[in-house]
């Protein structure tokens, strides 16, 4: 997940970039659970914070983006009713997107939308990660780690275990179906 230069210019000036990476704040160390249970909360804590903040700026952002659409919403009837057009309300709209300060606001609104868009998918990996600290703990109470007796590299040998029952397999198969054959 990344997000755009300008969002972040828009919405974390007072934040780096190495604030703002959050992947080393969701990865897990097995081996040191208490210390990732104990910092957890202080994680959510700083990206809530973060969270709050963009999305202040975001419905300041929108509030300022109403205010200009009405404003600008007159000054396109004062405009119209002065050049002796009949104003409609689609013509309208248009005088008012094609704007300079309504194109500079809306940027601005999606910007921040984006910045508070990707602060809910740091905030749902940080529910996740709780949620794995929790079950790696638990593998850790029910012996899960603690067992020298099973390889690390478990699947390969899986792997290699099913391919050779699949070989297995289609031998007998073929030899069958030769057998039947034959009669």
């Amino acid at each position: 997940m990344t997000i755009s230069a300008d969002a972040i210019n828009t919405v974390f000036r007072e934040y780096t970039t190495e604030d703002l990476d959050y992947h080393k704040d969701i990865a897990l160390d097995k081996n040191s659970l208490d210390v990732e249970a104990m910092r957890h909360s202080s994680i959510v804590l700083k990206w809530n914070t973060i969270l709050a903040q963009a999305t202040s700026r975001r419905d300041k952002v929108k509030e300022k983006l109403q205010l200009v659409m009405a404003r600008l919403n007159g000054e396109a009837r004062e405009t119209l009713a002065a050049s002796g057009a009949k104003s409609t309300e689609a013509m309208i709209d248009a005088w008012v997107k094609q704007h300079e300060d309504y194109i500079l606001y809306s940027k601005k609104y999606r910007e921040s939308e984006e910045a508070v868009n990707y602060l809910f998918g740091v905030k749902a990996s940080l529910d996740h990660k709780k949620a794995m600290i929790e079950m790696v703990g638990k593998l850790w109470m029910c012996g899960y780690f603690a067992r020298p007796q099973v390889p690390t590299d478990i699947d390969d040998l899986n792997k290699d275990e099913r391919r050779k029952e699949t070989a297995q397999h289609l031998k007998e198969s073929i030899t069958k179906r030769k057998i039947r054959e034959q009669e």
